[in-house]
């Protein structure tokens, strides 16, 4: 994936989380550190995704338990880890259906997707259409 693109969404999670810090009703240094921590996590999930990686090992990069963690992120991102790690995944899908000659086994693969059944389901979800549709569409979003 384009480093321009993980580049883009980061820095779109970066401005939530400062504007979280300057607008946040505790405005103590948990919520400052549990901001730092979410970010920690998110500069892990970015250089990650396509990998088979777990909720053990982004807690531990965030230095949060897994509750806190799980909490503490659908609410500073607003979306669910997983969810987060679908986006980026389908991101990153969608640019290889456009640019690669890869079959869709491949792309489901190259994106972290152990089951292209499972991947179809997911990349329908996003974007509304089947991972072939989407290829045959030529759909340079």
């Amino acid at each position: 994936m384009s480093d321009v693109f993980l580049r883009g969404v980061n820095m779109e999670y970066i401005d939530y989380l400062q504007e979280h810090h300057e607008k946040s009703e505790c405005g103590n240094e948990v919520c400052v550190d549990f901001c730092a921590s979410i970010q920690r996590a998110i500069n892990y999930v970015d250089k990650h995704f396509t990998e088979q990686i777990t909720l053990g090992e982004i807690c531990k990069v965030a230095m949060m338990s897994q509750s806190a963690f799980i909490n503490s992120f659908k609410r500073i991102v607003g979306k669910t880890l997983i969810e987060y790690i679908h986006f980026l995944r389908v991101e990153l899908a969608k640019e290889l259906l456009q640019k690669t000659q890869l079959n869709i086994t491949s792309v489901s693969e190259k994106c972290g997707f152990g089951d292209s059944t499972y991947f179809g389901k997911v990349f329908k979800k996003y974007t509304g259409m089947t991972p072939k549709q989407y290829k045959a569409s030529g759909n340079k979003e």
